[in-house]
């Protein structure tokens, strides 16, 4: 039970990282992980339109 106790936790736990992009309309951007193991989750924090953004439908798919 002893060694149970003494083994490192730290890869189990969640690790964040902070991520930016310009979203534009002839730009692809893709977030790709090395490491296909791990359950892998996006979180849009916010998104952003800029004053010359045309009046219709805005879609950020993850």
């Amino acid at each position: 039970m002893d060694d149970l106790m003494d083994m490192d936790m730290s890869p189990l736990r969640p690790k964040n990282y902070l991520f930016g992009c310009a979203l534009k309309v002839h730009k692809d951007d893709h977030f790709k992980v090395d490491n296909d193991e791990n359950e892998h989750q996006l979180s849009l924090r916010m998104v952003s339109l800029g004053d010359g953004a045309n009046d219709e439908l805005h879609i950020v798919e993850a």
